[in-house]
């Protein structure tokens, strides 16, 4: 059964409401092709994860890669591993939002380039 329920809205506008959400986990694959036939060349995969949070008038968003895979096996060669090490360089990465849901920027931007190139 449905029931009427009033939304309120700010300037005429529905604001997104991200409180509750839980981290949630993403299994992702990569697959690159040759132009010559229709098999695999090189496949990756990783997991994401993703948690949104909550802080005043804004949200931040934190992403994570890990777990990298390379052709179905971990990564033993050495350009994999220099991947998967730089990967870890940017990762996590936060990024932030107003109360829309708008961009406004990469917050643990002194973070990543501080104290993880080091």
């Amino acid at each position: 059964m449905m029931t009427n329920k009033t939304i309120p809205l700010k300037d005429h506008i529905l604001s997104p409401n991200f409180r509750g959400l839980r981290s949630r986990n993403y299994a992702t694959t990569i697959k690159y092709f040759d132009a010559a036939n229709t098999s695999v060349s090189k496949r990756i995969d990783y997991t994401i994860n993703i948690l949104l949070t909550s802080k005043e008038n804004r949200y931040l968003l934190n992403i994570d890669k890990k777990h990298f895979w390379f052709n179905r096996h971990q990564p033993d060669l050495i350009n994999e591993r220099i991947a998967e090490d730089l990967a870890k360089t940017i990762h996590p990465v936060q990024v932030g939002t107003d109360e829309k849901g708008n961009y406004s920027g990469i917050t643990n931007f002194n973070e990543i380039t501080n104290g993880r190139w080091h």
